[in-house]
């Protein structure tokens, strides 16, 4: 969560370099969007109207790894514990015992197929989409400091176009 925090620390950095403000306005801006996505689409919008060309494909690139990262969080923060148990090979002697137990972190699908599916545990898609393994949720936090670390270079970096400001239409 403290990585996480550190990605829309840095994104709340750049809505401000978009708006070119001071960071009050833009957190006043930011808090009524809501949610990541609505920052992210007007982000995106704002980029297309200040940023330089030569900016833009890191900027978008930017843009599609902070919504992979929103949903990866997502689904780690609304997801729960199970434990996972991996038995031995039938027939089991009495008492059953279990060969390893380790905790992983799912989040459920919707789809009831899915659900199904990602039960079974061969579906190598869905274990990726929706099981976290401790090790994984400590290489998810690596990749959201990464992240962060990149949207602040980018907004050192990145330059502004002047704003365009309509002018009346004369006849």
């Amino acid at each position: 969560m403290r990585m996480w925090g550190n990605v829309e620390r840095a994104f709340a950095e750049l809505i401000r370099k978009l708006l070119d403000t001071d960071m009050t306005t833009s957190q006043i801006v930011i808090r009524a969007l809501g949610d990541m996505r609505a920052q992210r689409e007007m982000a995106a919008e704002l980029g297309k109207h200040r940023l330089v060309d030569e900016d833009r494909p890191d900027f978008d690139g930017l843009l599609q790894r902070v919504k992979t990262s929103a949903t990866k969080r997502n689904r780690l923060v609304h997801g729960k514990w199970i434990l996972h148990l991996q038995m031995g090979k039938p027939p089991n002697p009495m008492p059953l015992t279990a060969k390893s137990a380790k905790w992983v972190r799912v989040y459920e699908p919707v789809d009831r197929e899915e659900v199904l599916a990602l039960g079974i545990g061969r579906n190598q898609k869905l274990n990726a989409a929706y099981q976290f393994w401790p090790e994984r949720i400590g290489r998810e936090a690596e990749a959201a400091q990464t992240l962060a670390k990149d949207l602040e270079g980018f907004v050192k970096r990145s330059t502004l176009k002047p704003p365009r400001i309509p002018l009346p239409v004369e006849w």
